[in-house]
């Protein structure tokens, strides 16, 4: 089974950013403010109260995801973006896919128990549910085994890229934290570009399996043979 290309995602989300720099580059120093100010609200608070604000800081990190990866899915497909759809996602969508995200935890937390390495596969077999959630709206369990079925057989591939991408962000990190603005948005852009690549590549196998065979082509009538002379 032939899988994505890394190098080919990447050049696809640079080549995507580079065509609204400030947008994008806008869209995640939003989004990374917004993480870092719910992040520390009521923090050392103590007690029940903490516990409020780490659930609502963690939903509004989700909703603001969701809306980023609804922007890579519109700039993916050449559909026009905006920065309002960061805060455009209703919140029965932010519900469902909080319970995806909650499930995706509690599975990926059992691999790591398990020696790390199921941890890992895990992450990697559900890595498509954000993307899957706001397109495909599945149930809850049916977008976990959707995201399964797409990256099975990419495992490997997808682990490549999210290596690749662990180092692009860390060295946007390392440029006082301004290369994030860039770094973040084309890790999103490629991740969508996989996403569709294997999406698209599965629908055709899976069609190509279920189109029936072509009948044999009918055998061609014989002449009859001349009677023998004596």
């Amino acid at each position: 089974m032939q899988s994505f290309s890394i190098k080919e995602a990447l050049t696809f989300a640079w080549n995507t950013f580079k065509k609204e720099p400030w947008l994008y580059g806008g869209i995640a120093l939003v989004a990374l403010v917004i993480s870092i100010v719910v992040d520390n609200i009521g923090k050392n608070a103590g007690g029940l109260i903490e516990v409020v604000v780490d659930v609502v800081s963690v939903l509004v990190q989700w909703w603001i995801y969701l809306g980023f990866a609804r922007i890579a899915l519109n700039a993916q497909a050449g559909r026009p973006i905006n920065f309002k759809m960061l805060f455009a996602e209703k919140w029965e969508t932010l519900y469902k896919f909080a319970l995806v995200m909650v499930l995706t935890g509690v599975i990926v937390v059992i691999g790591f128990v398990l020696l790390i390495v199921p941890g890992i596969i895990a992450q990697l077999m559900l890595s498509m549910v954000v993307f899957i959630t706001l397109e495909k709206h599945m149930g809850i369990v049916e977008t976990l085994k959707e995201s399964r079925r797409l990256t099975d057989g990419h495992k490997w591939n997808l682990f490549g890229f999210m290596l690749v991408a662990i180092v692009i962000n860390i060295l946007g990190a390392l440029l006082f934290g301004v290369g994030l603005l860039v770094t973040i948005p084309v890790t999103i852009l490629a991740l969508t570009y996989i996403y569709k690549k294997l999406d698209r590549r599965d629908d055709i196998e899976l069609a190509a399996k279920a189109m029936p065979m072509p009948a044999p082509a009918p055998a061609a009538p014989t002449a009859p043979s001349a009677p023998a002379q004596m």
